[in-house]
């Protein structure tokens, strides 16, 4: 029978450690599968916040900026002349391959890299439409990045570890399930938290100058509109992460800010 639902948890085990436990359930509610990873501190934090500037979702092969992107971008610049936030920058970029899927790595990959090479190029090309030139410019004057966080290869490396057929199968069919998964990874990865199997670097490209991210103490993700509620700081999934992490957030215009920091 085939998955219908998911249930996931955070337990604490000891300093420096915890555990993701995920259920899968049958249409009837019935307990198909169970997995469990473990997450540790395996790099050690920089005392200091990184930034989540904003989150671009994406199909490979098609314009990726919309004018709704640019719209937020304004904001998320706007918002950081004010705060003057000095730590590592990301912008998170979640690319399904041409067929809306995350099966083809390799696609996903390389388009990954062409739109890091764009964004880390002194002048736009003169080619690209006039909107991909207006976020290259925001992106090079009054919202600089650092890295680019590549979800979209996560989410493909994630189909590969420690799930069935049937459970990857679940997660390419119910996408905001998947990336509040894939979201507890990039979470870890931001302040050294690892699990075996998944190497967090390959997925964080260095842009500006950049050699390798070093992991903060403090997390913070600009969440624009489409994840208001997915990601609202009262809302399911972050009350799953309260046993592990101390949370805080904010609303400003079409940004909600949440911050994350680990309690063990």
């Amino acid at each position: 029978m085939s998955i219908q639902s998911s249930h996931y948890a955070l337990e604490p085990l000891h300093a420096g450690a915890y555990q993701l436990h995920v259920a899968y359930f049958d249409p009837k509610g019935n307990a198909l599968s169970k997995k469990s990873l473990i997450f540790t501190q395996e790099h050690p934090a920089v005392v200091g916040e990184v930034l989540d500037v904003h989150s671009q979702n994406g199909t490979c092969a098609k314009d990726l900026f919309k004018k709704k992107d640019v719209k937020i971008l304004r904001w998320a610049a706007a918002k950081q002349a004010e705060e003057k936030h000095q730590g590592p920058a990301l912008m998170t970029l979640d690319l399904t391959d041409p067929k809306g899927s995350y099966l083809n790595g390799a696609i996903i990959h390389r388009n990954e890299q062409m739109v890091c090479d764009f964004l880390g190029s002194k002048e736009a090309p003169e080619e690209v439409p006039s909107r991909a030139k207006e976020v290259h410019h925001i992106f090079h004057t009054t919202l600089p990045l650092d890295f680019v966080f590549c979800e979209g290869s996560l989410k493909h490396a994630l189909l590969h570890h420690n799930l069935s057929e049937d459970e990857a199968d679940y997660w390419l069919k119910d996408p905001i399930p998947f990336c509040q998964y894939a979201e507890i990874f990039m979470n870890a990865f931001k302040l050294g938290q690892t699990t075996p199997g998944i190497v967090p670097e390959p997925f964080f490209k260095p842009l500006a100058g950049r050699t390798s991210f070093s992991p903060q103490t403090t997390s913070t993700v600009w969440y624009p509109p489409l994840y208001e509620k997915v990601y609202a700081l009262d809302g399911l999934f972050f009350q799953k992460m309260r046993p592990i992490f101390d949370l805080s957030g904010t609303r400003d215009g079409p940004i909600s800010s949440v911050s994350v920091r680990p309690k063990i």
